[in-house]
């Protein structure tokens, strides 16, 4: 069973209440009373789709970007269009190979010369957002949505961070056609939605799902590679998990490996396994070591004698 299979069959276990069709309020003057998102955490963020023209590449054949929430974007030539051609997208400079692509991206668009067909766009990635929903059309606003501790009913557990922009909505469901997917999908990482917002029955605040994303994280080529102390660490996760089939009891932190690898093995084990029942025996963990750093590998550090 695959990442996305999972989330379907869990999502009948996800909690919250249909949004109703009344008073759709998604760019209303609540949205800026509630707070303002940091900027620097919401901004450059790009939807991406093949060019399928047929001419010689790199004139053809690259993507076709923009930003979302806007209906302009900025292009490496200077002009504001609705979008920009780029020749490439550097999936390398945020550790991907380019095999496994996602259409919500993050970075920056630069120009670079391709010799005798002149300086053409470039998309620098830091981030690469994959759809979760086979076949679903994105409408509405794109947010960057986060799980968090409710204090009292109605319970706005959810918070939505408009990309591009510094407009924070805080909700207490998640609706629509995918919403108990996306749900599922929110209470072990942070997604991007895409939908409306409405006001639900009971003082409540929904976001109509329409087809949301998950971050494609990528795999360390060298689990214990690190440059310094605090890039080790001891932990649970220590291995992929691609379906449930393949989860296990992350009970004591044993294994020495990279932060960035911990990350990545952690992110797999909750997107399968969070909402999995595991008989896991009741151990009590001893005081784990001292990790550093030594010659570029994660190792568990020696004792003075």
């Amino acid at each position: 069973m695959n990442k996305l299979a999972l989330l379907l069959a869990s999502a009948s276990l996800a909690l919250g209440c249909a949004a109703s069709s009344a008073e759709v309020d998604d760019e209303g003057d609540t949205e800026q009373a509630e707070g303002a998102a940091s900027l620097t955490e919401t901004s450059t963020y790009y939807t991406a789709r093949r060019d399928t023209r047929r001419c010689v590449s790199p004139l053809c054949g690259g993507f076709w970007v923009r930003r979302v929430n806007e209906s302009r974007t900025k292009c490496a030539d200077g002009t504001w269009q609705s979008e920009c051609y780029v020749a490439e997208i550097d999936w390398s400079s945020a550790g991907l190979d380019g095999t496994v692509q996602g259409d919500v991206l993050r970075g920056s668009i630069s120009r670079v010369d391709f010799g005798g067909f002149g300086e053409l766009g470039v998309f620098k990635l830091s981030e690469a957002w994959q759809a979760a929903v086979s076949g679903a059309t994105a409408s509405g606003s794109f947010y960057k949505v986060t799980d968090r501790v409710c204090a009292k009913a109605p319970c706005f557990d959810l918070t939505a961070d408009k990309l591009n922009a510094t407009k924070t909505r805080e909700l207490t469901d998640l609706s629509g056609a995918n919403g108990a997917l996306a749900t599922t999908a929110v209470s072990t990482e942070q997604i991007i939605a895409a939908g409306l917002v409405s006001s639900t029955p009971g003082g409540g605040r929904a976001l109509s799902v329409k087809q949301f994303w998950l971050r494609i994280v990528a795999k360390p080529a060298d689990s214990l590679a690190c440059n310094v102390d605090s890039d080790c660490t001891l932990t649970a996760y220590n291995r992929e998990v691609s379906s449930s089939t393949d989860c296990y009891c992350t009970t004591c932190p044993t294994t020495v490996m990279s932060t960035s690898s911990e990350d990545y093995y952690r992110t797999s084990w909750e997107r399968s396994c969070s909402h999995v029942r595991l008989m896991c025996p009741l151990i009590m963990c001893v005081k784990p070591p001292a990790i550093a750093c030594v010659s570029n590998q994660c190792v568990i550090a020696s004792t003075p004698s």
